[in-house]
């Protein structure tokens, strides 16, 4: 049966990019949080770019650092209020963001 719903006006997508070497660090803080996100998707992935942090001379080589993604779905304020507990715990430590609006979510099963 296929479950689809219309998401609610403030929901939104957060991203997280994060350095591989906290992979499991920010999985922990995010998981200690469930009033503010009930869950999330991890994938590893590579940032390019002038503002790289290069976190080995293989990764200057090539050009590309390790990070890892986290996505999230939640109301627009849980996820502005997960960004600042995240500041003032990681502050410094090369996690960059973004946030998306939602326009539709759900299940397929």
């Amino acid at each position: 049966m296929t479950n689809l719903m219309q998401s609610s006006e403030n929901a939104a997508l957060l991203c997280l990019s994060v350095p591989v070497a906290l992979d499991d660090e920010i999985a922990d803080f995010l998981r200690s949080h469930p009033a503010l996100i009930s869950g999330f998707t991890s994938v590893s992935a590579n940032g390019m770019g002038p503002n790289s942090i290069f976190g080995s001379i293989m990764e200057q080589v090539q050009g590309k650092s390790r990070r890892q993604l986290f996505m999230s779905e939640a109301p627009l304020g849980k996820i502005t209020s997960l960004l600042t507990l995240l500041q003032d715990a990681y502050q410094g430590a090369d996690i960059h963001y973004w946030i998306t609006p939602v326009l539709q979510s759900g299940s397929l099963r």
